[in-house]
């Protein structure tokens, strides 16, 4: 599915939130406080990636990502790499901060998502989930105008018709969160943005 749409994804994107997947991308590269080693899951296009090696000049960055259509649409020039989120090809304690994008939910197990993302952490690594929320206000939006804006500018209403009705029956950030901690992480923050319609969650490897 992400590989029909690789070409207006990011598009797409930009249209849905109205401009502020760059801000959330943004504040995730913030939370990261120096990290020097960077590991993006789940990076699409390499759009996060390459907001976090803007804002940390010198910082080795790479993406990996399941869906080789997407890493082949990105324009950016981090490193991307093919690869599954749930068996990622990275030794233990490789990085130093780990981020996603609007990943877990779309993985067959979130839980074990998780825990791979901690184990390629190192010790007292910062882990950052920016993820969909349920968010009931706006699911008649969700429901019917994204599959209409999806068929008119991806040509791929069903692909926008799995993304909203996975994000209302995904978990919620107070649930990620609980996932976060039986990984082993301490869970430092949950804010919410978009309206409650997302959340950024920041936790560190004890």
């Amino acid at each position: 599915m992400f590989g029909r749409i690789a070409d207006r994804y990011d598009l797409m994107n930009t249209l849905m939130t109205a401009g502020q997947d760059r801000v959330w991308r943004a504040a995730v590269a913030r939370s990261l406080n120096g990290a020097h080693d960077v590991l993006d899951v789940g990076t699409g296009t390499g759009k996060l990636a390459a907001t976090v090696e803007r804002y940390l000049p010198g910082a080795r960055v790479v993406g990996v990502d399941f869906s080789e259509p997407m890493l082949h649409a990105s324009t950016e020039r981090v490193p991307l790499l093919a690869g599954d989120a749930l068996r990622l090809p990275f030794a233990d304690e490789r990085f130093d901060a780990v981020v996603s994008a609007f990943l877990l939910r779309n993985l067959a197990d979130a839980e074990a998502g998780i825990a791979e993302q901690t184990r390629v952490l190192r010790q007292g690594g910062r882990l950052v989930v920016l993820e969909t929320a349920p968010a009931r206000v706006f699911e008649l939006a969700f429901r019917y105008v994204l599959p209409v804006l999806g068929g008119t500018i991806a040509g791929d209403a069903s692909a926008y018709r799995y993304l909203p009705e996975s994000t209302l029956a995904f978990k919620s950030p107070e649930r990620v969160a609980e996932l976060m901690r039986t990984a082993g992480l301490r869970v430092e923050s949950i804010e919410r943005r978009g309206l409650g319609s997302v959340a950024i969650t920041v936790a560190r490897k004890e």
